[in-house]
């Protein structure tokens, strides 16, 4: 149903001569789901746009190639060829779609607050963190790639990305990263994945 939901209130532009199929779009939608699965909706109501690109694409503005980007007017932008190269391994860390979809969820809490004042005050934290950790190198944990200290949305799109696909390596650090992450989705991954892995050893026993 919430699959549905995102499909039915997002609009998707091929670009470049991408031939758009329900399967890239149930992927996306379902990406989305995933983060905003432990809360009440999984919809954007402003970033409710998403242009797909067969790959790496230029951006004119700016005069580089990017894989991804998300602009506050309300566009979302995704290379679909490295969209799938980050679900290929969900153990890495690394995921485009995760982490574009991050940064939308977070941004349109922080430009809506008035409709998300709750989701805003779990979203705090990370930010005050993601600020100390950027000015201080000294206070990190150094969990996450260099690239998630370049700013506080990085910080917040690059932790995501490790909150879902190696939520153990953040579960196990000193950092209270993870129980942050926790509260922004309403979600412990961690102890989703033990649960399901103690219930498949105990399947091959039997």
């Amino acid at each position: 149903k919430r699959v549905l939901r995102f499909n039915y209130s997002t609009w998707f532009y091929p670009q470049n001569g991408f031939k758009l199929e329900i399967r890239h779009v149930v992927l996306i939608s379902a990406t989305f789901v995933q983060i905003t699965f432990g809360l009440r909706i999984s919809v954007l109501d402003h970033l409710n746009r998403i242009k797909i690109f067969p790959a790496h694409y230029l951006d004119p503005r700016t005069k580089r190639q990017y894989k991804g980007e998300v602009d506050i007017n309300g566009m979302i932008c995704l290379s679909w060829e490295d969209f799938e190269i980050g679900l290929r391994d969900e153990k890495d860390g690394r995921n485009v779609g995760l982490h574009e979809l991050a940064h939308a969820f977070a941004i349109e809490i922080i430009e809506k607050d008035t409709h998300y004042s709750d989701l805003l005050m779990t979203l705090k934290p990370v930010f005050l963190r993601a600020k100390a950790e950027i000015i201080h190198p000294e206070h990190r944990h150094n969990l996450l790639r260099e690239y998630g200290y370049s700013n506080m949305h990085e910080y917040f799109a690059v932790s995501s990305e490790l909150f879902f696909e190696r939520p153990d390596y953040l579960a196990n650090s000193e950092s209270p990263l993870y129980k942050e992450l926790c509260d922004v989705y309403n979600q412990n991954p961690f102890e989703q994945y033990q649960a399901y892995e103690m219930r498949k050893a105990s399947e091959n026993k039997a």
